[in-house]
């Protein structure tokens, strides 16, 4: 059928050369079979006869989003709303608000919210002053819906909350159950994110109402074992993936979400089995691969760790938790060179990641390294300025440069952060004791650190205090 429409409209174009409409259709009768570059070339025709056709310029931007041109695709949408805003009609305000719509996806879609945010509202207002358009009218919720989860997204959660409770909303919810269903789940992922318990205690509410509304929906169940895994109970968390695998073996994410809730409650052989069989359905997944490998990094077996690593990030080049996983590895097995170029990849994806920076100023320092290093721990701590164990690694490094006024600076703000760690009194008694005139000080300190160090051991020997476990790597 799209075929004859071609034909028709090749036969148009060669009796009337110059017809946009010609050219229009036909270009959007390519885009539906899916010859991107063949509608482009259509729609730019159609344009070059008539600079001032929105529809071409929409048309075309919906091709440019097919080929992954995103500049393009905006540009066009933009010259859409400029030729929309100076001719008021139905059919016009129809195209404005599509183009607000898909722009609006368009940039949820590359995680700009934003932006995202302002087209969503610019296209709420317009549906609100529709009237009685139906075509229009049935895009609403759906839009306060979106608007919602881009507040959230921006962390904007009162905002967030107050558009998922609106009257709008709360008008449809008693007549739509899916509706209902998305809009809990919604709520529940806002109070997820929140940071006091009361908070999250309210997203757990709205998982199980929708499970007992529903006990086979999937999403809320799944939902449900996350929000009690973010608050300590693993194993009720453990039941509701389980519940969900038993009447759907083949969900991956359940799968996923059981495992680590396996490795937390200490069982990392349960753990490797379910990521073994979530990767039977989705072989090439980076974020499983990664998974598996921190458990097999946690078994001790760094060579299959290693091997999970390297196939997630042929898998996902943009993976930075398997480059940053696999980084350590070659660190803990001397090869620091290599373990640095990891770290780049990583800081290359996410410039902002502080224990990437950290690691890496460590494999500079064994490297000699200082000056780069120090530059290192002074961006992580640009970052993150409340994390004492990079006060502690840029003490130790200004120690080792012998710059003792420096490193005490820092070791004294760990111990802010953190008051009780006899380790951080004996390096700052190292600092001080290197300053002349601060020898008594420095005793001070070798003297807390020898009687935290026996108060902590009396400590754990009655079973008060666990043995801190550090680790680096990521699930």
């Amino acid at each position: 059928r799209y075929s004859k429409g071609v034909l028709n409209c090749n036969e148009a174009i060669r009796i009337c050369p110059n017809l946009v409409r010609a050219y229009l259709y036909r270009g959007c009768l390519k885009y539906s079979i899916r010859l991107y570059d063949h509608a482009i070339n259509d729609l730019t025709k159609a344009l070059q006869i008539d600079p001032s056709c929105s529809h071409a310029y929409y048309n075309r931007a919906l091709c440019y989003i097919r080929r992954g041109n995103l500049s393009y695709a905006l540009k066009d949408f933009a010259i859409v709303l400029c030729l929309a805003s100076s001719i008021k009609n139905s059919k016009t305000q129809l195209l404005e608000l599509e183009t607000y719509v898909n722009r609006g996806l368009l940039h949820y879609e590359h995680k700009d919210f934003q932006n995202a945010l302002v087209d969503f509202e610019h296209a709420l207002e317009l549906v609100l002053t529709s009237g009685d358009d139906k075509k229009i009218y049935t895009l609403k919720h759906r839009l306060i819906y979106t608007i919602g989860q881009c507040h959230h997204r921006l962390a904007q959660f009162d905002k967030a909350i107050e558009q998922f409770t609106s009257s709008e909303i709360n008008e449809r919810l008693t007549a739509d159950i899916t509706y209902r269903h998305d809009v809990w789940i919604a709520l529940g992922n806002v109070y997820m994110d929140m940071s006091d318990n009361i908070s999250k205690s309210k997203a757990t509410k709205f998982f199980e109402r929708i499970v007992h509304e529903n006990p086979f929906h999937e999403h809320a169940r799944l939902h449900l074992g996350y929000s009690l895994r973010q608050r300590g109970y693993y194993q009720r968390a453990w039941t509701q993936f389980a519940a969900l695998l038993r009447f759907n073996p083949s969900n991956v994410r359940a799968l996923e979400a059981r495992a680590i809730v396996c490795l937390q409650m200490n069982h990392p052989r349960e753990a490797f089995i379910d990521l073994n069989q979530a990767l039977r359905f989705e072989p090439s997944s980076a974020q499983l691969l990664t998974n598996r490998g921190v458990i097999q990094q946690y078994l001790g077996d760094n060579k299959s760790a290693m091997c999970d690593y390297r196939a997630a990030m042929l898998s996902d080049p943009q993976n930075a938790f398997a480059h940053y996983n696999a980084a350590n590895i070659l660190m803990f097995h001397g090869q620091f060179l290599q373990a640095i170029s990891l770290f780049d990849r990583v800081l290359e994806i996410n410039p902002r990641d502080e224990a990437a920076l950290t690691n890496r100023a460590i494999a500079k320092v064994v490297m000699k390294q200082y000056t780069s290093a120090r530059e290192d721990l002074e961006h992580a701590l640009l970052i993150s300025p409340t994390s004492a164990h990079i006060h502690v690694d840029l003490g130790q490094l200004l120690l080792t440069i012998n710059e003792p006024v420096e490193a005490e600076q820092h070791f004294t703000r760990a111990l802010e952060i953190r008051p009780c760690d006899p380790v951080v009194f004996k390096w700052r008694g190292d600092a001080r004791s290197k300053q002349d005139e601060k020898q008594q000080e420095a005793l001070d300190d070798y003297r807390t650190c020898v009687e935290l160090n026996d108060v902590l051991q009396l400590a754990r020997k009655h079973g008060l205090v666990k043995t801190s476990a550090k680790t680096r790597r990521r699930l």
